[in-house]
């Protein structure tokens, strides 16, 4: 069964999007299974990125879009430390991996979070709307945005003028 809605999870995930969309991360969908929710970047991305360049600046694109999604959830109350243990393990790790400041990072990503909370707000609110509609059906896994409305959301942030 689908997990109750809580406020914090949609925020939290709707700031993962929308730094997805801000560092050219190619973001697929959005969904909600047994685990709980996630955002899913593209397969064709995630197959071929062994066979391409790891620079320090696609790891640190890599680490704001990790971090975001605590400042996403924070927007709507949500407690510090992260309880989204995996986001911030994934950073952390990178970050020593590759000699980055996690410190300067959290400021990139909090900076983000704050400049685009509308429009994660407005992603959230659609993310609710679709969860709740999913629990009333009694649906066990779903696809929040597919790679389509996924596309055509961009479109729309991108027509407002906010990249």
């Amino acid at each position: 069964m689908i997990m109750t809605v809580s406020l914090d999870m949609p925020y939290h995930e709707a700031a993962h999007v929308l730094a997805g969309w801000v560092l050219d991360l190619p973001i697929d969908r959005v969904v909600i299974d047994k685990n709980g929710w996630g955002v899913k970047k593209s397969r064709w991305f995630s197959m071929t990125r062994q066979f391409r360049e790891v620079s320090q600046e696609t790891v640190r694109k890599d680490v704001i879009f990790c971090l975001s999604g605590d400042y996403g959830g924070m927007l709507v109350g949500a407690e510090w430390p992260p309880h989204y243990a995996h986001d911030d393990y994934l950073a952390r790790f990178l970050s020593r991996k590759f000699a980055l400041n996690i410190a300067a990072m959290r400021d990139d990503a909090f900076r983000l979070v704050l400049t685009h909370k509308h429009a994660i707000s407005k992603v959230a609110q659609k993310l609710v709307k679709k969860a709740e509609c999913a629990k009333r059906e009694g649906k066990e896994a779903l696809v929040l945005i597919t790679p389509y409305e996924m596309n055509l959301e961009r479109m729309n942030w991108l027509a407002r003028g906010k990249c």
